[in-house]
């Protein structure tokens, strides 16, 4: 393993966020890997599990990686900064009240720019080349705000990798997986050796992602150069491992088995891939995921636990108004499975409290939740 620090801009006088990222195998011997945690600083379960795959690594024998696996265990060292009134709060910058994992910038007019004229018809040649552009067209970038050079940082870290996981949580929830449509085989091994319950994609899912600014500009080279053959990459996930309060050992153990396990099945580790668990669930539009809508204000029951799966109209929970005396039923706005839900219990109206997955398209635009 080798380790390797970046220092980010200063957030004040004498206090310096810097990334850890650990490489392990060799750069250009094979497929590049990257996975990160925590880029919302206050998911620890992805953090967990990145921490629990560099020491299955770092503990292989020597020539056991047969390609390049990159590992930023905390992708966020500016939010994980953020407290207020001893209460963390990870998921938004606190200087423009931004998701830190919205709004990551498109490189693919520079990238496209840059390879015009210089393709040919290997395609070893013309991945080469798309690497080296989509390197150049990051580091071209010299943003001097702290949290726009950490997306910058991170995407120059993952953009020219093969496959990308960056690993999440939600509230509460269970495993689910976010990705583009045409990736869903490709990350059929993991999804069921993970074991998720919900695979949700789109080709746009809105406000540019971290793993969309990935995949987005791979997709948008090869749409740009159809007559030139390019090599499969940048096919990204998000990945939500169970709810933020799912921090036990076991957790995070398994799900640096799971990935171990599918970069076996992937060749970039040596040795017999693991057998693969029955899925147990099949892929949906992200445009049928219900993100349910508080319909009241007060004190928040749910009639039915996560992994329900859920008539249209089925009342699945009430909000209760004890000052008032009401109670308003919260209802099912399609069918599906409730796999994930808001840990508040004390909620306004109008408030995101948790998501079905469905299968038919309900909403169009801004597809991810807050």
């Amino acid at each position: 393993m080798h380790r390797v620090t970046i220092d980010l801009p200063m957030l004040a006088p004498g206090l310096v966020p810097r990334l850890s990222v650990l490489h392990f195998g060799q750069a250009g011997s094979g497929p590049k890997i990257y996975v990160q945690g925590g880029l919302h600083a206050d998911e620890a379960p992805g953090t967990l599990a990145a921490h629990r795959l560099a020491e299955r690594l770092a503990a292989l024998p020597e020539g056991a990686i047969t390609g390049e696996v990159i590992i930023v265990p905390v992708a966020n060292p500016i939010g994980l900064s953020q407290r207020v009134l001893g209460l963390h709060l990870g998921r938004y910058a606190l200087d423009d009240g931004r998701n830190f994992n919205r709004g990551y910038p498109d490189v693919s007019g520079a990238v496209i720019a840059a390879l015009e004229g210089k393709l040919s018809l290997y395609e070893d040649a013309n991945t080469r080349l798309l690497r080296a552009a989509l390197r150049a067209a990051i580091a071209a970038r010299s943003p001097v705000e702290p949290v726009q050079a950490l997306k910058r940082a991170l995407l120059g870290l993952a953009v020219d990798a093969d496959w990308v996981l960056d690993l999440h949580c939600d509230a509460e929830a269970l495993p689910h997986l976010y990705t583009q449509p045409g990736f869903v085989d490709d990350f059929e091994p993991f999804t069921r050796l993970m074991g998720a319950r919900a695979i949700l994609t789109a080709e746009a899912s809105g406000d540019h992602p971290f793993d969309e600014a990935i995949s987005a500009v791979w997709e948008k080279v090869r749409a740009a150069f159809p007559l030139h053959p390019f090599a499969c990459g940048g096919i990204a996930a998000t990945v939500e491992l169970r709810g933020q309060q799912d921090t036990e050992p076991a957790f995070s153990d398994r799900d640096a088995e799971a990935i171990l396990g599918f970069l076996t099945h992937l060749g970039v580790l040596k040795g017999e891939a693991p057998a693969l668990p029955e899925a147990q669930c099949e892929a949906t539009t992200l445009a049928g995921c219900s993100l349910i809508d508080a319909p009241a204000t007060g004190a928040l029951q749910w009639h039915v636990p996560l992994g329900t799966d859920v008539s249209e109209e089925q009342v699945i929970g009430e909000i209760i108004d004890a000052a008032a005396g009401t109670c308003t039923p919260v209802r099912s706005e399609c069918a599906g499975l409730f796999f994930a839900r808001s840990q508040s219990r004390q909620v306004l109206a109008g408030q995101k409290l948790g998501k079905i997955a469905g299968r038919e398209p309900l909403r169009a635009g801004q597809l991810l939740g807050p």
